[in-house]
């Protein structure tokens, strides 16, 4: 059905494509950095990275898949009336959006595997994407609402376009960085924890609150009350930069928390036969956020201590 020059063509989807050493060099470049990133941030997120040399997965070409991603609202009851709590894009999967791209991508390479990659400096390095100041990849067309997803294909194709099986620069320089950064400190004023500093596209991790709020460990000592807008995540940095104006789409959830729900979560009313429980869980099922429940309750409470419900 597709062939490369279809890929274009996909909607809510864009393609980029190289040689797959681009993945191990960007691997390499990351592992670089080990010294200047917050060393639990860099062992959580960042050591697991594997060589595809070292998986023996060398395959002849390493796709990147951007795909548009909403931000979701769940409905949560109380009182009578009808509050939302925001799921930024990337935490809930458009399964079939997903599945059109894996299809897509099969069709112009061959067999198409999904695999764990620095997915965003890899859609950089491929001229897929920018950085922002933020850290956070930016599209063409789509802004930074994208869920990244990379394949190792077994057709031997070129890259995508001129230029792009270029090696990473020594020092990852302002090239990676998107031209609308340039002179803007937006997402650095915006950030409430001064997480995004002038240091080109490199963040101080250890400081985000999306990386802190994800995470089922103790909330640092930094974190403060009214930090929380999102049951996961920020998208402060996000929302207020220039180039994203226009880019959110809003998707708006079926399954939510009814009253007995609701209350339970935020409250601790008692649930003495688990019908509750088992009804909150089924939510998140539905709305593919299961792997959320170690961090739902925390978050979903916090959400309400800040006024967000």
């Amino acid at each position: 059905m597709y062939g490369a020059e279809e890929l274009a063509k996909v909607d809510n989807v864009r393609f980029a494509w190289g040689p797959a050493a681009l993945a191990d060099i960007c691997i390499e470049r990351i592992r670089s950095f080990r010294n200047e990133i917050d060393g639990a941030v860099f062992d959580t997120y960042l050591a697991g990275q594997k060589k595809l040399s070292e998986l023996g997965l060398e395959g002849a070409t390493v796709v990147m898949a951007a795909m548009s991603a909403p931000l979701y609202e769940m409905p949560v009851e109380m009182g009578g009336r009808t509050s939302y709590a925001l799921v930024p894009p990337t935490y809930i999967d458009d399964e079939d959006l997903i599945r059109k791209a894996d299809g897509a991508v099969g069709e112009a390479f061959g067999k198409a595997t999904p695999i764990r990659a620095p997915f965003k400096t890899l859609a950089v390095v491929l001229g897929l994407a920018k950085y922002g100041r933020n850290n956070v990849a930016y599209v063409p067309g789509m802004g930074s609402y994208v869920r990244l997803r990379c394949y190792i294909a077994s057709k031997r194709a070129g890259s995508a376009s001129a230029g792009m099986e270029r090696l990473l620069e020594k020092d990852m320089g302002a090239d990676f960085l998107a031209e609308g950064c340039e002179g803007c400190g937006t997402c650095e004023a915006a950030c409430p924890t001064g997480a995004i500093g002038n240091k080109g596209f490199m963040l101080d991790a250890g400081r985000c609150i999306t990386l802190a709020n994800e995470s089922s460990n103790e909330l640092p000592g930094w974190y403060e009350a009214g930090f929380d807008r999102c049951l996961v995540g920020c998208m402060r940095c996000q929302e207020i930069c220039p180039m994203n104006e226009g880019m959110l789409k809003v998707v708006r959830l079926e399954a939510g928390l009814d009253e007995d729900q609701a209350s339970w979560v935020l409250h601790g009313k008692g649930d003495p036969d688990g019908r509750i429980k088992a009804g909150v869980s089924r939510v998140l099922e539905e709305n593919g956020m299961s792997y959320l429940e170690d961090v739902f309750h925390r978050n979903m409470r916090r959400l309400g201590l800040a006024g967000r419900l």
